[in-house]
């Protein structure tokens, strides 16, 4: 069985895969998850031809990142975002600390 989402809802996928992973071990056959998603970027430097008018309003309906904070507190989303920044902060100065590799 195939399933579509035309979302980039983390959560509608979560369910919808779910879904088809409860087929698949009950024995009904292969499954099929088809999702529609959206670049934001182009494919390399200068080759994005779309309007940016239209590129701004798919970023704000479908970027999963703020389709996944509407469902947070505030204060969730904060300290979600300050995580973040410094887990790449370390591994950034993991990085810089590394020994360079030469030859």
């Amino acid at each position: 069985q195939a399933r579509e989402v035309d979302s980039s809802d983390s959560s509608a996928i979560y369910q919808v895969a779910g879904e088809s992973f409860a087929d698949l071990c009950a024995g009904k056959g292969p499954q099929a998850l088809v999702l529609h998603t959206q670049r934001f970027g182009p494919h390399s430097k200068g080759d994005d031809t779309r309007d940016p008018k239209l590129m701004e309003q798919i970023r704000q309906e479908r970027d999963p990142i703020t389709i996944g904070a509407q469902g947070l507190q505030k204060a969730e989303v904060k300290t979600i975002e300050s995580e973040v920044a410094a887990e790449v902060e370390a591994a950034f100065e993991g990085a810089q600390a590394a020994p360079r590799y030469t030859e």
